[in-house]
């Protein structure tokens, strides 16, 4: 019976660890973009690294859907491939300018 029970649990951990949601076709896949894809316009906006935040906040092609926070700052972790995040230093100074 003991035998049975840890061969039981040893199965329901596997298919817990299942990882057909990642499969093609799947939303979790579909929603990733494809590797060096610049789909916010992060690379046009790249200039404004080394720069303080606030030239940042006023930049007139600024997406309307974009977040600018500091390093360590609490942000949702939902993907937005067409979101500009402009993440600062403790400082202002802008560090990273990527899509997500």
């Amino acid at each position: 019976m003991t035998r049975g029970l840890a061969i039981a649990c040893a199965l329901a951990l596997l298919a817990a660890c299942d990882d057909s949601s990642l499969r093609r076709g799947d939303t979790l896949v579909a929603s990733l973009p494809a590797a060096g894809a610049d789909t916010c316009g992060a690379t046009a906006l790249a200039y404004l690294i080394g720069k303080p935040y606030q030239i940042a906040q006023s930049a007139p092609s600024l997406p309307a859907n974009s977040r600018i926070y500091g390093e360590g700052d609490a942000v949702s972790m939902d993907y937005s491939e067409n979101r500009l995040n402009v993440v600062h230093a403790a400082d202002g100074i802008v560090q990273r300018i990527s899509c997500g």
